[in-house]
């Protein structure tokens, strides 16, 4: 997968998994208790990586990873249960790898192309976000920031090619920062019903009984859809639809309280629209998306893409 501009000719690949099963054995948890296991059948890995060989069969390959497990099953035992929390686990590094033998290894080994098409894109996007987390009318010193800033990492290709008309399709990885609320004794607010798996009706006002009190919601999701265009010359308007496999985690601790989490998941849809360009091998692009999520967020993209 040649890159002339920076005289690059590597392997890009990415990767995506999906935990079918898993089991932990953590015999902390189980206070002695042999046998006691947690089993947890739902995660998911992304895997990005490129890989360059050079003349003496010396190859060096960069990587990010991403992992996402979601809570275990709750194992109840007559003198215990527990449960495992999720987790998150992001990964970089540098594989260095030495071949020996005549044939050694190459980076461009006739690898098979994706439905025998070489028209795909990869690139990364810095992402502007606003994840609403359900509170509202705050008084006293109580203070909310549902912005931050992300990252998406992406890859594609395009389905159909017209001199006007086209279609692409893309998977995301997208990481959407955080969104946060903070709040000190006798402080109000109101929630939308989201807040503690629903526990209150939507529309109750919540008081804050300890000092220090806050509120975290990290978001990270998966995106599959299509993107139809009209190219207006090196320009390009499209649209942006499709499946959004999404986690969310609601963090709250405060002063003198033991801290609590929630964890979301599910798969909804998303939906936006972007302005493209095309320089050379290169395109930049600005997008509005918009995201379905037990928190609700939107986001304003701006993409570097390479065409292969």
């Amino acid at each position: 997968m040649p890159i002339p501009e920076i005289n690059l000719n590597g392997t890009l690949k990415v990767e995506f998994d999906h935990i079918f099963n898993g089991n932990l054995a953590s015999y902390a948890a189980y206070q002695g208790e042999e046998g006691r296991g947690s089993h947890n059948d739902d995660g998911y890995i992304w895997k990005v990586s490129y890989k360059v060989t050079n003349d003496n069969n010396i190859s060096f390959e960069s990587y990010y990873l991403f992992m996402s497990v979601e809570e275990s099953e709750i194992g109840i035992f007559p003198s215990t249960s527990w449960q495992e929390p999720s987790n998150l686990t992001k990964e970089y590094g540098l594989n260095i790898k030495k071949a020996f033998g005549d044939r050694g290894m190459t980076s461009e080994d006739n690898h098979k192309r994706i439905l025998e098409d070489d028209k795909y894109y990869f690139g990364i996007e810095a992402l502007y976000t606003e994840v609403d987390i359900g509170h509202s009318q705050l008084t006293g010193t109580s203070k909310i920031d549902e912005k931050d800033h992300g990252y998406s990492v992406i890859t594609g290709m395009k389905i159909l090619e017209a001199p006007k008309f086209g279609l692409d399709a893309r998977v995301a990885f997208n990481q959407f920062g955080k969104a946060r609320f903070g709040c000190n004794t006798n402080d109000t607010f109101v929630t939308d019903g989201k807040l503690y798996h629903g526990r209150f009706a939507p529309g109750t006002t919540i008081t804050c009984n300890v000092d220090n009190l806050d509120h975290t919601v990290e978001t990270y999701s998966t995106t599959i859809g299509i993107l139809p265009y009209y190219n207006l010359g090196n320009f390009y308007l499209n649209a942006n639809a499709g499946f959004n496999r999404w986690d969310q985690a609601f963090l709250e601790h405060g002063k003198g309280v033991s801290n609590l989490s929630y964890d979301y998941t599910g798969i909804d849809f998303y939906h936006g629209f972007g302005l493209g360009a095309n320089i050379g091998n290169f395109t930049l692009e600005l997008a509005k998306l918009n995201y379905n999520m037990h928190y609700d967020a939107e986001s304003l993209n701006a993409s570097i893409k390479y065409n292969f």
